[in-house]
């Protein structure tokens, strides 16, 4: 069993995280640190507890990014389970009890998932889900669609070690998960226990937590895109529409963030073009009424459908950061 937790300045948090690691009624775990290049102590608590605990590893690194981090885990990793965890993040006393029980009784299965609680916050709704085995096709409905949150994270599951034969994350660039989960999913049936047992810190620093830019916008579309791809390949055509409705909302707050960081017209130019273009470009067959509606706006008003859009996830990511 190997737990995964790639660390970056987060001293705060880390010794929470690690116990609750070491204190698992599973104690056959190799825990791999990947320190990437931390500057407030954490490289320090990573190694005290490598040194009272051998099944602790710490590998060193400079900052490259936490997929250069959870690929050097992967590298290292020995065990016939893998699993990732945050290092701000924490898991109830029963995860891996509780996942390793769900492989158990599932040999089909690849992966098992518990539900997560924010921190602030509460649980994540993962209704109409219950202790379920899931098969590829319906993993991806929940997927592209109303239980996209935990399906799209790496964290919070157990996977077979094999799964990640050949498969690791893209380097250089943020929406990581979003990259990589389309392809993991599609491996094997996946089983659900409904119980919220990893905890989830919602941090306004953290990467999941920081403000839209440019550039993880880029990253965010990329994602879309490849997804995008992945789907239409599979014969999945819900989620390739799902998947290109979501590239087009990104490349329409793009465009309102590109203008509101003062790039010059000839960039936002580009984006207009790159919007109407992907209108285009939409997957063939009918869209659902909201999709067709939002191609039609974004093609004909492409700046005023953006900024409406922009203002309206401003107005979201407000209410979210005044609740933690």
């Amino acid at each position: 069993m190997s737990v995964i937790i790639p660390v970056h300045n987060v001293a705060d948090y880390l010794p929470k995280c690690l116990d609750s690691v070491l204190t698992q009624a599973v104690q056959s775990v190799e825990v791999l640190l990947i320190d990437d290049g931390s500057t407030d102590g954490s490289f320090q608590i990573c190694d005290a507890y490598a040194n009272r605990d051998n099944r602790v590893t710490v590998i060193h690194q400079e900052n490259l990014g936490v997929s250069a981090a959870r690929n050097a885990g992967l590298d290292h990793s020995k065990g016939d389970f893998v699993t990732f965890l945050d290092a701000d993040d924490w898991w109830g006393p029963e995860f891996l009890t509780t996942t390793m029980a769900a492989l158990a009784e599932n040999p089909s299965a690849h992966m098992a998932m518990t539900n997560f609680t924010r921190v602030p916050g509460s649980d994540f709704n993962i209704y109409p889900l219950g202790s379920d085995l899931l098969t590829p096709t319906e993993v991806t409905h929940f997927f592209a669609g109303p239980l996209h949150t935990i399906f799209s994270t790496v964290w919070g599951k157990l996977y077979r070690s094999n799964t990640w034969v050949g498969v690791r994350f893209p380097e250089g660039m943020v929406h990581e998960d979003e990259y990589i989960m389309p392809t993991i999913l599609s491996m094997g049936g996946a089983v659900v226990s409904p119980e919220p047992l990893y905890m989830y810190r919602q941090r306004g620093s953290s990467i999941t937590g920081a403000d839209e830019s440019s550039g993880r916008l880029a990253d965010a579309i990329s994602a879309f895109e490849h997804q995008r791809r992945l789907f239409r390949s599979a014969g999945e055509a819900m989620a390739e529409k799902w998947a290109w409705e979501q590239a087009l909302r990104n490349k329409l707050q793009l465009l309102a963030v590109a203008k509101a960081e003062g790039r010059d017209m000839e960039d936002v130019a580009r984006f207009r073009t790159l919007i109407r273009s992907w209108c285009r470009d939409a997957p063939t067959g009918r869209l659902p009424r909201d999709s067709a509606l939002l191609r039609l706006t974004a093609f004909a008003l492409p700046d005023l459908t953006s900024r409406l859009l922009h203002q309206r996830r401003s107005r979201a990511s407000s209410a979210r950061r005044s609740r933690t």
